[in-house]
């Protein structure tokens, strides 16, 4: 009888030492309205962050490198390349950014602790933001589907799609192939030199980039038309 009261005492403490937040995010797409959707069909509100749009593209360019956060192996076991597994292994907590891990390594002011390392430059304020309010939007796997190719401008249209999706790889610090692609002029040599859309088109004979999937067929769209109008610094 002692043994049982024991035993049970035990599996109760050990239950109770196991009990976590639950799990609130839709592995599978939020279908809801009001800015989810899987991304088929809505709308695009410019009040909210998606992360088929914007989240994941930015994580993937700036920390699922090889050797990083990608592949089988990734670097403390965090994986950083689709939706379910960067709120698990990122300890993303919906609704409370700065109980997010994700969110406490990109803000991080030691150089030993923060992501991405150096010598990758930090995220910009303006990414950090988005992460922040992409979690404070509850964490979604939202996507919307809406493509504006009316007004295709380098400055508001072009760049922040480079910004988002290559220039984790392809800044100052962070060169890869000698290629930057932080400004109008370099982004043009890129065009010129076949590295830049042949690349992000995965056409057959060029790398694949970003290299931890293709970007949205939309901004492949904008960036095409962009260059056929003959890439202006507009």
């Amino acid at each position: 009888m002692i043994f049982r009261i024991a035993a049970l005492t035990l599996l109760l403490g050990a239950a109770l030492s196991c009990v976590h937040d639950p799990f609130p995010y839709d592995l599978a797409g939020d279908p809801g309205g009001g800015g989810g959707g899987g991304g088929t069909g809505t709308k695009c509100d410019p009040d909210t962050v998606y992360f088929q749009n914007t989240i994941l593209p930015l994580l993937i360019a700036n920390c699922a490198h090889a050797g990083c956060h990608s592949g089988s192996n990734p670097r403390e076991g965090v994986l950083l390349t689709n939706y379910q597994s960067i709120i698990q292994t990122a300890d993303v907590r919906a609704g409370r950014p700065d109980n997010s891990d994700l969110y406490e390594v990109i803000t991080e002011t030691d150089n030993d602790k923060r992501m991405p390392p150096p010598p990758a430059s930090r995220l910009s304020p303006q990414d950090i933001a988005l992460v922040r309010r992409w979690i404070e939007q509850g964490a979604r796997n939202n996507a919307c589907s809406d493509c504006d190719t009316s007004n295709v401008r380098f400055t508001t249209v072009v760049q922040p799609i480079i910004e988002s999706n290559c220039v984790g790889c392809h800044n100052s610090a962070v060169a890869n192939g000698g290629v930057q692609l932080t400004n109008h002029a370099q982004v043009v040599a890129a065009v010129n030199n076949k590295f830049l859309f042949e690349n992000i088109e995965h056409r057959a004979g060029f790398k694949a980039m970003p290299p931890g999937g293709k970007m949205p067929d939309c901004n492949i769209n904008q960036i095409r038309i962009w260059i056929a109008d003959g890439m202006p610094n507009n």
